[in-house]
């Protein structure tokens, strides 16, 4: 004996479905129009020469190590390929360059904890 059922709706006939279709799109409209708006903003990552930069600790051994290493650099130089030189407090060049999104401006705070504006960290932080 054959089942009596009725045929499937056709995907384009669901109305549930092309309502989330119509929603998804407008969705997809404004995330591509937040991101564009975002990217020019976050595209224009550079450093003027002399700038106070920390590096980011790409090898973290456990979840409470910080993200960037607590050692301030100046940037020497920035060359077109989006990697730049750094020097330490003395002066010294670090061996490799290193890329830009790798590093993060150094502000420092005034004020709390006895910490003064300097080139350097608290002792005990140094890597």
């Amino acid at each position: 004996m054959k089942d009596a059922g009725s045929c499937p709706r056709s995907l384009r006939s669901d109305p549930l479905q092309e309502l989330g279709r119509a929603l998804g799109f407008e969705r997809l409209n404004k995330l591509q129009d937040l991101i564009f708006t975002r990217g020019e903003e976050f595209l224009d990552k550079s450093f003027h020469v002399g700038t106070k930069v920390m590096r980011a600790r790409h090898n973290k051994f456990s979840k409470l190590d910080t993200s960037y290493h607590p050692k301030v650099l100046t940037l020497v130089a920035s060359f077109d390929n989006g990697t730049c030189q750094l020097a330490d407090k003395n002066g010294r060049l670090l061996k490799r360059r290193t890329n830009m999104a790798s590093l993060r401006r150094f502000r420092a705070r005034t004020g709390q904890l006895g910490i003064a504006a300097s080139d350097t960290l608290p002792s005990g932080s140094e890597v």
